[in-house]
């Protein structure tokens, strides 16, 4: 049975129509919005990677340093300490006195 289509109803599908070609036209505006927010995305991501080898190049630079400091730490404190060295210069020069004193 076929009704016949009244003014409210044409209306109604007139509104709609209007509708849908406006969420078609957010929708390509949408669609080119996340175009860019990929190739953002992917420019970042790149960033990243770079920043990524950086850090790990530091830190084996940190590992290496730290190697070291704690090899120079050995090192210095094997060095003899300024009360050890007067009082070697202090016994040098009293034994150069001594001998000086029976020999000399």
């Amino acid at each position: 049975m076929w009704i016949p289509h009244s003014a409210v109803m044409e209306t109604r599908v007139l509104s709609l129509e209007g509708d849908v070609v406006e969420i078609k036209e957010t929708v390509k505006r949408l669609e080119m919005a996340f175009g860019r927010v990929d190739m953002a995305v992917g420019r970042i991501e790149q960033i990243l990677s770079r920043l990524e080898a950086r850090v790990e190049k530091l830190e084996g630079g940190q590992r290496r340093l730290e190697i070291e400091v704690a090899e120079l730490r050995g090192r210095v404190s094997q060095l003899p300490s300024t009360v050890q060295m007067i009082g070697f210069l202090l016994a040098v020069l009293i034994a150069g006195g001594i001998v000086k004193h029976f020999f000399g």
